[in-house]
């Protein structure tokens, strides 16, 4: 069976990298040097049992080393170890030959500076132990080696002060290589704390100490792997900002730290992490069932939702949380942190609480998620293109008009999301501006009509936008249309939102010479009170009122709309019936006094293509 590798922290992990590759060449090295040495015995003759038998034991103790080194295997423990056994191995040898009267004029260089050179690869605390063997074995072969070599001591008091010179000297060697090895030591453990601080802090989030979103993200994949199926949750405080408004930032931060901690210590929590602000995420035991993952969740809220004492006092805390499981499929880690997030947005939107993702209640807000995903690079490709919609004279049905409206189409003409899909995408974005600068742009660019009149739907906060009125004087100038050739729509409630600066905006687009109408009147609340604040060319009926009255002629509907027209009339105001889906509709609209019409019978949204006619589309 494979052995797996041993995880380490990174700092630690380059120290035990950089410790193999040196036992690796501790070994190799060893046994070339072993090698060598035996190659020029046999050549001068100086071989025999011996020399075998310290040869063998020479490279089996590198040998090992090499090997354990290779394998990755208690690479520390067996280099110190067979490098003991090695400094031990060659003074038994030696200590031997110098007995055996085998020396000559440089014998004695040899075990002076070789142990030292093996002490060198182990751990300051052997060096230290062994730094007395080697003085004591120096002390004892120096004196066999200056009965044969006198080395200018002649007398027995000379012969003893080299001894103890040469073993003290020798001794020291090795306690010097112990205090530079304590100093390398210290350095390689500052260095390893360095990079284990800046991985914690890569990592982490410094305030919690919880896994910050790459970790965790990092931690989720590791975990995929291991599980078939997680859950996720995924939670967000209530009211955090204006806790940070009444308490303090101080507050605020220990709230966020009690939070993490009661999610850490949950027992039902394998891995928690704050991936920003006043969000938090937890994998939660795969082990349990989805019964007891049920009962885990409720108990990690119940536990998040005590108050937090600071400061001698105690900060309520509201929690939302959302989870769901993994399906396990490739990939689905990041749709399922998506669906733990959708349930719990569902769950703030009802106050607080708890709950599972369910694909009924969230899909839609799924839908949308993906929409607000893709609508900003389909935007920029062109996928979002104009579309007309005409606006005729209720008595000689002439074109004097057309809508701008937005379709999706993809890159073979097919139509994708409609706009009660993709509109509200757009102003949540806040890219309503850029969709109305490009669909006129491109519709004014391939004008297909003669009529030369064209209305513009206005959303919300798009009027209070700075320099609006001037960059549609521009894109109209461009294209050589004129002011009063643009209409801009407003609903009630678009206009009824900071009401005064709206009706100032207008103001100001209609001293540029454009004209502006009020869409879908008759749907609000205070729609006469805008009629008298807004400066107002045009009323749009809206289609409610035109069924209601083509259903039922004598209903209240129908006295609201045939008012409604009457009311335009009197304060000098072109109407204009929408939704008009029949001749019959189109006639009684003209027997009721409306100006204009617009709806199915008159005309379909047409997408505007150059050089061919327009595509008939779909509502």
């Amino acid at each position: 069976m494979e052995r797996k590798p041993i995880e380490r922290p990174l700092g630690l992990a380059e120290l035990h990298d950089r410790f193999r590759r040196i036992a690796l060449r501790v070994g190799l090295v060893g046994l070339v040097l072993v090698g060598a040495a035996f190659f020029v015995s046999v050549i001068t003759g100086g071989v025999n049992a011996e020399s075998f038998l310290e040869a063998g034991i020479y490279t089996v103790i590198l040998a090992a080393i090499a090997l354990s080194a290779h394998r990755d295997f208690r690479v520390r423990l067996v280099l110190h170890a067979g490098l003991t056994l090695l400094f031990l191995a060659y003074w038994a040898f030696t200590y031997t030959e110098f007995r055996m009267g085998d020396i000559a004029v440089d014998t004695l260089l040899y075990p002076i500076f070789i142990p030292v050179f093996i002490a060198i690869g182990l751990d300051y605390r052997l060096q230290l132990a062994l730094a007395p063997v080697h003085g004591v074995m120096i002390w004892l072969v120096t004196p066999l080696y200056v009965e044969v070599v006198p080395f200018g001591a002649e007398t027995l008091l000379q012969q003893q002060i080299l001894t103890a010179t040469m073993a003290c000297f020798c001794a020291l060697l090795i306690v010097l290589l112990a205090l530079v090895q304590i100093s390398r030591q210290k350095t390689d453990e500052r260095l390893v704390a360095v990079i284990i601080e800046k991985n914690r802090l890569a990592t982490t989030d410094p305030l919690t100490g919880l896994l910050n979103r790459r970790a965790f993200l990092e931690m989720l994949e590791s975990s995929a792997g291991k599980h078939p199926e997680l859950t996720l949750a995924f939670i967000d405080l209530n009211s955090f900002k204006p806790l940070n408004d009444q308490f303090g930032h101080a507050a605020g931060d220990a709230v966020l730290k009690a939070i993490a901690a009661r999610l850490e210590s949950h027992e039902a929590v394998i891995s928690a992490a704050r991936p920003g602000g006043d969000e938090f995420a937890a994998i939660i035991d795969p082990d349990l069932s989805a019964e007891e993952t049920d009962k885990a969740i409720a108990a990690i809220y119940a536990s998040l939702v005590h108050d937090v004492s600071w400061q001698d006092r105690l900060i309520h805390v509201g929690v939302s949380l959302g989870y769901a499981a993994t399906s396990g499929a490739e990939g689905d880690i990041q749709a399922c942190l998506g669906r733990a997030d959708t349930a719990m947005r569902r769950v703030k939107a009802a106050g607080g609480g708890f709950g599972r993702y369910t694909a009924a209640i969230d899909a839609e807000a799924i839908s949308a998620s993906r929409l607000a995903i893709s609508f900003p690079p389909a935007l920029a490709a062109g996928h979002i293109r104009p579309a007309l919609q005409p606006i005729v004279d209720a008595r000689s049905k002439e074109i004097v008009c057309h809508e701008l409206l937005a379709r999706w189409t993809s890159s073979t003409g097919m139509r994708q999301p409609a706009p009660g899909e993709f509109i509200p995408v757009a102003e949540k974005l806040g890219l309503m501006n850029e969709l109305l600068w490009t669909t006129l742009d491109q519709a004014l660019k391939l004008w297909p009509h003669t009529s030369r009149s064209v209305s513009i739907n206005i959303s919300p906060g798009q009027l209070q936008t700075h320099n609006f009125v001037p960059k549609l004087r521009r894109i109209i100038d461009r294209h050589g249309f004129a002011a009063g050739d643009l209409v801009l729509e407003i609903t009630e409630n678009v206009a009824l939102r900071n009401l005064s600066a709206n009706a100032e905006a207008l103001q100001e687009a209609r001293r540029a010479g454009m004209k502006i109408a009020l869409d879908d009147f008759g749907t609000g609340y205070s729609s006469l009170s805008l009629l008298s604040r807004l400066p107002l060319d045009i009323l749009k009926i809206d289609h409610s009122l035109v069924h209601a009255a083509s259903r039922n002629g004598d209903s209240t509907e129908t006295a609201i709309l045939r008012g409604a027209l009457r009311l335009s009339h009197e304060l000098g105001l072109v109407s204009c019936a929408e939704g008009v889906s029949s001749e019959e509709m189109a006639l009684q609209m003209k027997i009721f006094g409306a100006d204009q019409i617009q709806g199915f019978w008159v005309g379909r949204p047409q997408l505007v293509t150059p050089g061919s006619a327009p595509v008939k589309l779909a509502s």
